[in-house]
C-alpha cells in the first residue's frame, strides 16, 4: 500500500542555487487546465494522483504507480506556467513525490503522446517558448536530423557520439 501523501515530507528550495524554482507562479487559468488534464490522464492511465489526506484524484488500484501531491495548488501553477519543467521544477521543490519514481516516470513516458487530448495539443504553442530562428538550423542540427531520419528509415538507431574535426590542410 502506498503512504500516504503527507508522509513524503516537503523539501526546502535553496534560492541561491534554484532562483527559479524557488518563485512559485501564478496562472490560475493554466492551473486549473492542468488540474483537468492531470485528472483525465489519472483515469484514463492509471497512476494514482494521492492529494493531502490521502484523498485522490481519482479511483486508481492500489497497485498503480502513485504520485504524491504534497502542495498541488504549487504543482499545478508550475505545471501550468511551463508543461514539462514545471513537472521537473515541481519535483525540486518538493511538491510532489512518489514512493516508486522509476515505475510513476516509465508509466508517464509510456506514449506520452496520449497524455494531453489530441483536440488540445495546440495549447501547448501557448506556453512552449520557440528558440530564436538562428539556433533552428545549425550544422551540428542538420547532422543530427539526417542520422536520424536515415535510422528511422532503416528501422536501426542508435546513440553514438562522433567527434567531427577538419583534417589539417597539406602544404
Amino acid at each position: 500500500m502506498t503512504p500516504p501523501a503527507q508522509s513524503l515530507a516537503p523539501t526546502a528550495v535553496d534560492v541561491r542555487q534554484w532562483p527559479d524554482v524557488a518563485r512559485l507562479p501564478h496562472v490560475p487559468v493554466r492551473a486549473a487546465v492542468a488540474r483537468r488534464l492531470l485528472g483525465r490522464i489519472a483515469r484514463r492511465r492509471g497512476p494514482r494522483v494521492e492529494l493531502p489526506g490521502a484523498r485522490l484524484l481519482a479511483p486508481a488500484p492500489t497497485s498503480a504507480p502513485t504520485l504524491c501531491l504534497l502542495r498541488p495548488e504549487a504543482f499545478f501553477h508550475r505545471i501550468g506556467e511551463s508543461g514539462l519543467i514545471g513537472f521537473g521544477e515541481s519535483y525540486q521543490a518538493g511538491d510532489w513525490d512518489s514512493p516508486d519514481l522509476v515505475a510513476l516516470l516509465s508509466e508517464l513516458a509510456t506514449a506520452p503522446e496520449t497524455l494531453v487530448p489530441t483536440g488540445a495539443r495546440w495549447l501547448r504553442r501557448l506556453y512552449v517558448q520557440r528558440p530564436p530562428a538562428r539556433e533552428l538550423s545549425t550544422p551540428e542540427w542538420e547532422l543530427y536530423l539526417a542520422y536520424s531520419e536515415a535510422g528511422l528509415r532503416t528501422g536501426c538507431l542508435d546513440v553514438q557520439q562522433i567527434l567531427l574535426t577538419r583534417p589539417e590542410p597539406t602544404r
